[in-house]
């Protein structure tokens, strides 16, 4: 019969050995157990980033967690509820070897969609837009507008035409009188292209887009819920802060992107809730009438600008500005008096095309920003029936259509403003969706981050010779967050 035994050394031995296998094992533990607290918060706020709201993406690739789950009020507590969700599923505690249990979460950093006036919002368009358009056209579209800009030559005395063109009438009339006193001559002239602007501005002040528009043109008919709009009202506000940039590039982007996603007039879309939408970027009215309207107004203004810059440039129309010029202020002896009759003469027939400029961009034609002399339409003389009824300016083979000139006038807005009334736009058609009448965007987070606490025992070096007296629980902190800008 054999019997076994073992030395008092042996069995110290194996003892220590044994305790040291499960401290080293103990150790590997809070190795696995950093790791899984770091898999667990990161797989927990990225759960609550899945509940981003559909229709702003679907339709404007926007991503964001709507804070308000639909509701007028904004609660950070529905995205933590969300990530504690997460977090608390299938949690171990005790036996379990890599399980740790959610002690405590913090409150959120997180940053909504209209923060820092709007430039939150222009992050996430001007990104999509970076990635989805190629340079070759990005690089194309910055020439373009570039161009635009580069063209524009101020003329600071032809600014206000209508007040030019007042002045030069009252000179006028006083030197008329003047001379039918002193019994002297009056120069007379076939057409007057004073009195057939001052006449076409009386009647478009009476109806602008009906002196412009189309016959039988549809004018818009929706009226905005204004008051309504981010500009008029307190916003929820992040607690977060985010580093952005706004230049030239990312203007172009911006209006890129309005114009890709927003109808105008021309292009109008029934499922939307504005039809003139762009024109509302612009105008920020109550109706699309009116903001048809002042897009109209800032064309003819744009419009009358470039055609003064072209008429300036061009001797052979100098020479027609001069024969008319000096045949209605020939008899006026004050030479300034000759000066505002010139500037009169060239604003009101630069305004006069401009007329039939804005009337073929509306009517779906191109108007080339810089006109060369095949593309120019009216003339001084006849200048009355150039501008009658409903007659257009000459197609521009290379021109620029309305929808482009309306997306110029987007590139100079403040981003402020253009951020705000494109939400707008968006929470209003939102707000059409089923579960969705009381959405709006300044609940919408687009960045978020949280500080997460896990807790959990130890498991082998209880059983060790050298566990740490008092040690109960170990204590794992990890900060995780999710930006849907890219």
């Amino acid at each position: 019969m054999k019997r076994g035994s073992i030395t008092v050394f042996a069995a110290l031995c194996l003892l220590f050995t044994t305790s040291a296998l499960l401290v080293l094992s103990e150790a590997a533990r809070v190795w696995g157990l950093e790791q899984y607290v770091e898999w667990k918060g990161r797989q927990s706020v990225e759960y609550a980033a899945a509940e981003y709201q559909p229709y702003l993406w679907e339709q404007y690739h926007i991503l964001s967690f709507d804070g308000g789950r639909g509701s007028t009020q904004f609660e950070a507590g529905t995205l933590t509820g969300e990530v504690l969700r997460a977090a608390e599923s299938r949690n171990g505690r005790g036996t379990d070897l890599f399980g740790a249990e959610l002690t405590h979460i913090y409150e959120p950093e997180y940053l909504l969609l209209t923060d820092q006036e709007g430039e939150i919002f222009m992050s996430l368009v001007t990104s999509y837009m970076k990635q989805n358009l190629p340079n070759e056209v990005l690089e194309s579209l910055y020439e373009k507008y570039q161009k635009a800009w580069d063209t524009q030559v101020e003329n600071p005395e032809y600014e206000d035409v209508e007040a030019s063109i007042e002045t030069a009438e009252n000179g006028l009339q006083e030197a008329r009188e003047a001379a039918e006193a002193e019994e002297r001559p009056v120069p007379a002239v076939a057409e007057n292209p004073l009195e057939t602007a001052d006449s076409m501005r009386e009647s478009m002040r009476d109806s602008l887009l009906a002196a412009l528009l189309p016959e039988g043109a549809k004018l818009p008919t929706e009226t905005l819920p204004v008051e309504e709009a981010l500009e008029n009202r307190v916003l929820e506000e992040g607690n977060s802060y985010y580093e952005s940039s706004y230049g030239m590039q990312e203007r172009i982007l911006a209006a890129q992107y309005a114009g890709s996603v927003f109808p105008c007039y021309g292009r109008e879309d029934g499922e939307q809730v504005v039809s003139c939408a762009l024109e509302y970027l612009v105008g920020g009215k109550a109706t699309g009438q009116e903001n048809l309207e002042a897009v109209v107004k800032r064309l003819l203004l744009g419009r009358t600008a470039a055609n003064v810059t072209v008429i300036l440039s061009d001797p052979e129309k100098m020479e027609q500005v001069y024969v008319v010029t000096t045949a209605l202020a020939g008899f006026a002896v004050d030479p300034f008096l000759h000066k505002a009759v010139k500037i009169a003469v060239v604003g009101a027939w630069a305004f006069l095309e401009s007329v039939q400029d804005v009337r073929a961009l509306l009517a779906g034609g191109k108007i080339a920003l810089l006109k060369d002399r095949s593309e120019w339409t009216t003339e001084l003389s006849g200048i009355g029936d150039a501008i009658s009824g409903t007659r257009r300016a000459k197609e521009c083979v290379n021109g620029w259509t309305y929808e482009e000139y309306l997306t110029q006038m987007l590139t100079g807005m403040d981003s402020r403003t253009l951020a705000y009334r494109m939400m707008d736009l968006m929470e209003w058609n939102l707000r059409r969706q089923e579960d969705c009448s009381d959405c709006r965007m300044d609940h919408m987070i687009t960045a978020y981050s949280y500080l997460m606490r896990f807790e959990t025992v130890p498991l082998f070096s209880k059983m060790s010779l050298f566990s740490a007296k008092g040690k109960n629980a170990y204590y794992f902190e990890t900060e995780k967050g999710i930006s849907y800008i890219p």
